[in-house]
């Protein structure tokens, strides 16, 4: 346990930042596909490279968990589950090794023994919200709440939570522009390809985008405070 709790000394600021960006350049590639054209390319990979910016960002602020649990959510979500996966499928008799598997397994474990290790070193709560952080946060919140159900709202907006919790509102405001960035896109391209869409699709759409509006006009009120972080 004292060998898991000091992996924390690892994480040194300009070694952190280090070990965060090598980390997400393999999620990077490891996720490409090249068959894809311009426009379905941009959807899907454009929130991955600012989840990787912010998750920089984050490292590089002090705020490792933050770092970690992107890079354990988004780029190796199924890292360690992939691994056993194999190996069942391998006591089955069936031959399913993978390089990839066995790397993304220990890129998974590293991750989550560094976020045991930042957690039994411990961390203090410090959100410290005022009045318009709490305004401009709620729009966010109510419109996730109007279209999922509690579990599900908690859990689509679990990493903005945490950086929030950290005491971070700038990255939290990061988090939540990434989760919609590609929602005008996306709406636009079914506006061009005359898709069918139905009220509700428009409905859910529309509010997304006008909470992404609410977050960049957020964040740009928090960068106009440099002691905020």
């Amino acid at each position: 346990m004292q060998f898991i709790k000091n992996l924390k000394s690892i994480m040194t600021e300009s070694v952190g930042v280090v070990i965060v960006t090598i980390l997400i350049l393999a999620g990077l590639v490891s996720a490409f596909d090249t068959q894809q054209g311009v426009i379905d390319f941009f959807i899907e990979y454009s929130p991955l490279f600012l989840f990787g910016i912010i998750a920089i960002y984050a490292q590089f602020k002090g705020y490792s968990i933050i770092s970690l649990m992107i890079l354990l959510m988004i780029f190796y979500p199924n890292s360690i589950a992939n691994m056993f996966e194999m190996i069942l499928q391998f006591l089955n008799g069936t031959n399913a090794f993978s390089v990839r598997t066995i790397i993304h397994f220990l890129i998974g474990l590293f991750i989550l023994l560094m976020l045991i290790s930042l957690t039994l070193n411990g961390y203090t709560i410090k959100p410290k919200l005022r009045n318009i952080d709490v305004l401009f946060l709620s729009v966010a919140l109510i419109q996730v709440l109007m279209f999922n159900n509690m579990i599900a709202a908690m859990n689509s907006l679990f990493l903005a939570i945490l950086a929030l919790l950290l005491g971070s509102r700038k990255i939290t405001a990061m988090l939540l522009i990434t989760k919609y960035i590609v929602t005008p896109i996306n709406y636009m391209v079914s506006i061009v390809e005359d898709k069918p869409m139905s009220f509700s699709y428009h409905f859910r759409t529309i509010s997304e985008i006008i909470v992404l509006v609410v977050m960049i006009i957020y964040l740009l009120n928090l960068s106009s405070y440099r002691k905020i972080d």
